[in-house]
């Protein structure tokens, strides 16, 4: 681009130029402090919320694995409009229950870190995964 432009040409004045062109030579807009609010309302209300950022999200796959003290942990989801609709956990852990009475606590939950972590929480987790693979272990899959 240098080479294109005049003589003593700088960066600053690329930039200013560039921002003049891409404003369409519009001035920078103020807003006023009930626009300022209502923003803020529109940010509080309906852009940050869970539903609006994840609630309609198309379907995914989301797959992880790690190896821990007490064997690894392969987690394996399906999750439609935020929510996990098919989960598969495998690995070469030790535990006593079925782990697939954990799987379908976990169908229809939302796919949040507070979300799984709740369901976590209320489990008895050693029964599935034994003494060695903890709730913080599970949480850094999801």
């Amino acid at each position: 681009i240098k080479s294109s432009l005049p003589e003593g040409f700088t960066i600053l004045d690329f930039k200013n130029q560039l921002t003049k062109e891409l404003s369409n030579g519009y001035d920078e807009l103020k807003l006023e402090e009930h626009d300022l609010k209502r923003v803020q309302e529109l940010r509080d209300n309906k852009f940050s919320t869970w539903n609006w950022n994840w609630g309609r999200t198309p379907k995914f796959e989301f797959n992880n694995w790690q190896r821990f003290a007490g064997g690894s942990v392969e987690i394996h989801a399906n999750v439609s409009q935020g929510k996990i609709t098919v989960i598969k956990i495998q690995g070469d852990f030790l535990g006593i229950s079925d782990i697939t009475d954990l799987e379908k606590l976990l169908q229809g939950v939302l796919f949040t870190k507070d979300a799984v972590k709740g369901v976590l929480q209320k489990t008895n987790l050693r029964n599935y995964f034994g003494d060695k693979i903890s709730l913080e272990d599970l949480e850094s899959l999801f």
